[in-house]
């Protein structure tokens, strides 16, 4: 397969080094790799594939680090990958969109719930020593991440609108409290997994908040740390791998 990675971090640089080990003509666009590079007028006169970053766009018009026009790449014939494809690229017919695969997301939730810890632990200047934290949100990251805390023997409090989930947390042995806006959120670390934007929330002056689903991207009442984009930032080489295996599991089927 030939193909060409277009913009992108340290992990897309590693999954592509590691197709071309296995064997694909892998060439790249912005992306800084010890591979043969294109210019942006080369890239379909070679690609039977493009991937793109994840997600692939900051401001919904060009690639992520690029100023490549995402429109470039509307082409029904072209297979695409990417991370958070737009409506008018997810629609075509060759096109694929990493966040849609489940083994990729959980394989990434749980590089996301890693360093998340890992980097609350650091912030806090005292670890996890006299710390309750609250998770908003329990799907597939906040499942992880409360796995993962329950180890540092933190009190641990699972936010939530649904009384399944609710149902979930509380058999779990977490302390499972309902979402009612407005909602005060009393621990002393915070960390949201919900991608939808949140509003009426307040925290304690004191809290670590983290932001790792999206959802408080806008929030400006009391300071966040964005997290998003965590596993190739952390963990690039993981997130490298797995970015490999799902692109290689899909070119075998080609």
């Amino acid at each position: 397969m030939d193909v060409v990675f277009v913009g992108g971090d340290e992990r897309m640089a590693i999954s592509a080094l590691l197709l071309e080990k296995e064997g694909h003509r892998v060439k790249t666009v912005g992306l800084k790799t010890a591979l043969p590079t294109l210019s942006t007028d080369e890239i379909f006169s070679f690609a039977e594939a493009v991937v793109l970053p994840i997600p692939c766009t900051k401001d919904g018009k060009t690639v992520l680090g690029t100023d490549i026009p995402l429109s470039l790449f509307a082409n029904p014939s072209l297979i695409l990958w990417g991370g958070a494809l737009p409506p008018f690229l997810r629609s075509l017919p060759l096109a694929h969109d990493f966040l849609e695969d489940e083994p990729f997301t959980l394989s990434n939730a749980l590089l996301t719930a890693q360093g998340g810890i890992a980097y609350a632990l650091g912030a806090t200047k005292r670890g996890f020593w006299g710390i309750d934290a609250a998770v908003l949100g329990f799907g597939r990251i906040g499942g992880f991440l409360t796995e993962m805390m329950r180890g540092f023997a933190v009190p641990i409090s699972v936010y939530a609108r649904r009384e399944e989930v609710l149902t979930r947390a509380s058999l779990l042995g977490f302390q499972a409290k309902k979402w009612q806006e407005p909602l005060s959120v009393p621990e002393r670390v915070v960390f949201n997994t919900i991608p939808q934007e949140i509003n009426g929330l307040s925290f304690s002056p004191s809290s670590l908040v983290i932001d790792l689903g999206g959802g408080l991207a806008h929030y400006a009442s009391h300071p966040v740390t964005s997290l998003r984009g965590l596993p190739g930032i952390f963990s690039p080489k993981a997130a490298g791998e797995i970015v490999y295996k799902t692109l290689s599991a899909f070119f075998r089927k080609e």
